[in-house]
């Protein structure tokens, strides 16, 4: 289960990565605003691949959903601060700064998914 985990998470995480550098390279936007934005690109495909793929849930989706999207908007919230004060405040890297606040965000989203989201 971890390792389908890892995968979709992978997918979802390469989504915002591209989201990220597409908004700061082309468009000018801030890390935090930009990692945001893929987030929530990249949370549609980890919701669909965890409940069917990962998880094969079989919660009904108007309760998983629900469940599931107020763990992004804690992960979201996580990520979006954690970017800003490390890019922003702190003047880290963004490349760095993301992929310590993914493996942060990752970590959390497991836990919850896998104990309380799909079950």
């Amino acid at each position: 289960m971890f390792f389908k985990f890892l995968l979709t998470g992978g997918i979802a995480t390469g989504v915002q990565y591209v989201v990220l550098e597409i908004g700061t390279a082309f468009y000018g936007l801030s890390a935090s605003f930009s990692t945001g934005i893929g987030y929530w690109i990249g949370s549609v495909i980890s919701y669909f691949m965890n409940y069917f793929f990962t998880f094969n849930s079989r919660v009904s989706h108007s309760k998983a959903t629900c469940r599931f999207y107020i763990m992004v908007c804690i992960g979201w919230f996580l990520s979006v601060v954690l970017m800003y004060l490390l890019v922003d405040i702190l003047n880290f890297n963004k490349w760095f700064s993301q992929i310590f606040t993914t493996v942060i965000v990752f970590t959390f989203n497991y836990l919850i998914s896998k104990s309380f989201i799909f079950r």
